[in-house]
């Protein structure tokens, strides 16, 4: 429904500048065709970058036995639970 409302208003826009519904038309045409080919390429662009993926170096290091940026259901845990950590062996902050 957004992509059509957004075509409607770029061409009763374009219309009121132009007042010639042929050009409006390949305006239209042609600025959502640009915008699709711009998008695709912003994905695979987006896509390259390696930070916040599964196997990418953890920001923190305390959470460094967490696989960052992996949701807790993908590793059979209920969603919102992250393994616990075995804490016996940390020293008290008190």
């Amino acid at each position: 429904m957004y992509r059509v409302v957004v075509i409607a208003l770029l061409a009763a826009v374009t219309y009121a500048f132009t007042g010639n519904a042929g050009e409006t038309t390949l305006i239209t045409i042609v600025f959502n065709a640009a915008g699709s080919v711009v998008y695709y390429g912003f994905e695979r662009l987006w896509d390259s970058i390696r930070w916040g993926k599964r196997g990418a170096a953890p920001m923190d290091p305390v959470e460094a036995d967490q696989p960052f940026g992996q949701p807790s259901y993908l590793q059979g845990n209920p969603p919102g639970k992250w393994p616990q950590r075995d804490r016996s062996s940390q020293p008290s902050s008190s």
